[in-house]
């Protein structure tokens, strides 16, 4: 631009010099006006752009922090809630105590997204920051309710499960491990325990709510596979009727390009509270059910 601008004020000189044509010399006058003028008005939508996308910038990295503190100054009421009620129902200390452990891995879980997000206000783009922060507030979102579902438990807990780290439902009582496994492993570990890797009752949405409840926003294995006859089956080698269980959009796909051989033959509930599978050689954490104590 400033190259071009010289080109014509070098014209203007060698036709002040070598002519008296006034109207070559109110033409090339003008040409350098429009130039000027358009180099300026450049510049100016520069400098709006720029002010626009800082201004942005420090609105999204304000309202991700307000969410963050939201969210945990929620989580720190709740767990102090969780401390007083426990001093005042002694009954209920077994149940509770795996609640406290579920609690944890909550915690975890938050701490976990806190660090994410402070990756992405380093690395993100103005055209996704927006997107950010709606995924932001759902995430933090999902894990609240799912705290307070576990807190609401401790007023419904009834007897049935000696083990302390088991939790009673129905006729049954729940593993939710704080360790991972392999599927195999896992489905190893809780026939162990006098009990199976999780068979859901097929149909059964109070179950169902119940355990995607207090999974969530974790992943879990269940005992459901394709592996040995190419049919979903579950862990007591019963068929699965698959129009009643809570596949996700698209699932089961099978895979094929995980680094380890061969496609999905294992099912897990996955983030989206909904059943996939994966490779069963993945190390996840997993659920465990059995009868309640006679």
């Amino acid at each position: 631009m400033c190259s071009g601008l010289k080109q014509v004020a070098a014209k203007v000189m060698m036709i002040y010099q070598n002519t008296d044509s006034g109207e070559e010399i109110a033409k090339l006058d003008m040409e350098y006006e429009r130039k000027t003028t358009f180099s300026k008005g450049r510049s100016r939508k520069t400098g709006i752009f720029v002010l626009l996308g800082t201004v942005c910038m420090i609105i999204f990295i304000i309202m991700t922090s307000v969410i963050l503190f939201h969210q945990q100054r929620t989580f720190s009421v709740l767990e102090s809630w969780m401390d007083i009620h426990s001093s005042n129902q002694t009954s209920a200390k077994p149940q509770e105590k795996n609640i406290e452990t579920l609690m944890t891995n909550l915690a975890s879980s938050i701490t976990s997204k806190q660090e994410e997000n402070q990756k992405k206000l380093v690395k993100a783009g103005m055209s996704n920051s927006l997107a950010d922060v709606k995924n932001t507030v759902e995430e933090l979102r999902s894990i609240v309710q799912a705290l307070s579902y576990k807190l609401s438990l401790t007023n419904s807990l009834v007897s049935g499960c000696t083990d302390t780290e088991w939790i009673p439902f129905s006729n049954s009582c729940y593993l939710f491990s704080g360790h991972s496994m392999n599927w195999t492993e896992a489905k190893d570990y809780c026939e162990e325990q006098g009990a199976l890797l999780l068979k859901l009752e097929e149909g059964s949405e109070k179950e169902w709510e119940f355990v995607t409840h207090l999974a969530k926003p974790l992943q879990y294995w269940i005992g459901l596979t394709d592996q040995t006859t190419g049919q979903w089956r579950w862990a007591d080698d019963t068929p699965c009727t698959m129009d009643k269980v809570h596949w996700g959009p698209g699932q089961p796909n099978d895979w094929q390009g995980h680094p380890q051989e061969g496609g999905e033959d294992c099912a897990q509930i996955y983030r989206d509270m909904f059943i996939h599978d994966n490779h069963c050689s993945i190390k996840k954490k997993f659920i465990c059910k059995g009868p309640k104590d006679s």
